[in-house]
């Protein structure tokens, strides 16, 4: 697939390479798994030998876009932090802006 401007900036034009060549490796990893596992669809595979497919995949796959992130016992993930501090301001505003609306109303 060749990409064009149509008007992107050279950043998101860089991270859709990224993405794509991404997809390609890890679709040659996928495929290749299958074929060690003498299957063409994790379909095929029963149980036991699906959750081994899986495992193998989850173990081997060394993604550029995938870091490993410590996260220490007790503590939330950092995206998750973001997101509840979003969903905080979020409340927030919306609390505001009913006590706005009940000033509106005196």
């Amino acid at each position: 697939m060749k990409l064009t401007s149509m008007g992107l900036s050279p950043e998101l034009l860089e991270a859709s390479r990224t993405v794509l060549q991404n997809s390609k490796e890890y679709e040659d990893f996928f495929q290749a798994t299958l074929k060690k596992f003498g299957v063409t669809s994790p379909a095929e595979l029963d149980g036991e030998k699906k959750k081994e497919f899986f495992d193998y995949i989850d173990k081997n796959w060394k993604g550029d876009s995938e870091k490993k992130e410590e996260v220490k016992e007790g503590e939330l993930p950092p995206a998750l932090k973001k997101a509840i501090d979003k969903k905080k301001e979020d409340e927030d505003d919306s609390d505001e802006s009913e006590d706005e609306d009940d000033k509106d109303e005196d």
